[in-house]
């Protein structure tokens, strides 16, 4: 099982803030992970503008697995890879 937030980090990549926290799922290639990912990025670029990269703070994906948050992506990077 796996799970996935996004999170606003500072400079020192410390949480500041937990902008959204999925549900669990069975493994991170579900569709259903996938396309809640892919609207929740469009509804967050919508107030952090992902486009301006040098002025919107930095906010990345963090998996929940193993008992573990970890880094899965940048935000930005997401982003522009849609």
């Amino acid at each position: 099982m796996v799970k996935f937030r996004f999170v606003e980090l500072d400079d020192s990549d410390n949480i500041v803030k937990i902008l959204h926290e999925t549900k669990e799922y069975d493994n991170r290639w579900n569709n259903d992970w996938g396309n809640e990912c892919y609207y929740k990025i469009i509804e967050l670029n919508k107030t952090y503008n992902f486009t301006d990269y040098d002025n919107c703070p930095n906010i990345s994906i963090e998996k929940f697995e193993d008992g573990e948050w970890r880094f899965f992506d940048s935000a930005v990077e997401y982003w522009f890879n849609l």
